[in-house]
């Protein structure tokens, strides 16, 4: 019985995220990334040229059917470095969010029930600090002291994101902390390890789901941001982020070099921006 009860619930979903076209549009273009990215080394039509590769008889050469969106100034083909790149954003983005989601669920959790008490005030004051600062400036601040790496970069947009997790989970608790069925679990004597896991966070779970998916892509365009000032991961790495400075000093003859990167960019973030806004939606809106 309770198994046909979750098909129902889910097929019932799923009638509901498909009635808005965009946001299966959304979860189309992240699907299609993320095949493209997982399987980046035979989708991409010159895979080697993602390292350590040099042709100058085939630099700047303009968008063919040998090469669909051109080569950049050393003869590598553009295509084939995005295609690797959307590797690298989809990784950076899925690091940050699986680190900073249940550090700052956790820390809201904790906040929000304990919020009479001395630590959860002191872990409110510490959010609205990080919270004060730009999310953008205050990663390009933590960056800017590190060598330049993925990891660091990893680092940097965690030291970013964190808090605004830890904001809306402690927002959402402190409203339900007060609710007779949590009031009953703390009469009956049950654990607050209990109350807070498996009373509490089911409650925070959609508000959780949407926004990680809402904020993949910010966390993809700020790793952009970094690779973009050289605060990102090295080169050779197809990094979209530095393959857009690279291609900016050649504007406006390469363009390529500069636009199909971008459309890049543009398409991880429209693509899970159209998913978080269908996911809200579905779950009924909710501050994210």
């Amino acid at each position: 019985m309770g198994n046909a009860r979750r098909r129902e619930t889910m097929r019932r979903s799923y009638y509901k995220f498909s009635q808005s076209g965009m946001s299966v549009v959304g979860l189309v273009i992240v699907v299609i990334l993320g095949l493209a990215a997982a399987f980046a080394p035979w989708v991409a039509p010159y895979p080697h040229h993602a390292g350590l590769y040099i042709d100058f008889s085939a630099k700047f050469e303009p968008p063919s059917l040998k090469h669909p969106c051109g080569t950049d100034g050393i003869g590598r083909d553009v295509l084939s470095r995005i295609i690797f790149g959307f590797r690298s954003s989809l990784f950076l983005g899925i690091a940050v969010t699986l680190f900073v989601m249940p550090l700052g669920t956790v820390l809201g959790l904790l906040a929000g029930y304990h919020t009479d008490r001395w630590s959860g005030t002191l872990v409110m004051r510490i959010t609205d600090v990080f919270l004060s600062l730009p999310p953008l400036v205050l990663a390009l601040t933590v960056a800017s002291v590190l060598p330049p790496s993925i990891w660091n970069g990893i680092l940097a947009l965690s030291m970013a994101s964190w808090p605004w997790y830890t904001r809306m989970v402690y927002s959402r608790v402190t409203s339900l902390r007060n609710e007779p069925y949590i009031l009953r679990a703390k009469l009956a004597g049950i654990g607050t390890p209990h109350i807070l896991f498996k009373e509490l966070l089911p409650n925070c779970a959609s508000q959780v789901i949407t926004k990680m998916t809402l904020e993949m892509g910010s966390v993809v365009l700020m790793g952009a941001t970094l690779s973009f000032v050289g605060l990102g991961e090295k080169p050779p790495s197809p990094g979209l982020g530095t393959m857009l400075a690279d291609g900016a000093q050649y504007l406006p003859v390469q363009w390529w070099l500069t636009v199909f990167p971008g459309v890049a960019i543009l398409l991880i973030v429209v693509g899970f921006n159209l998913l978080g806004d269908g996911l809200r939606d579905l779950y009924g809106g909710g501050d994210t």
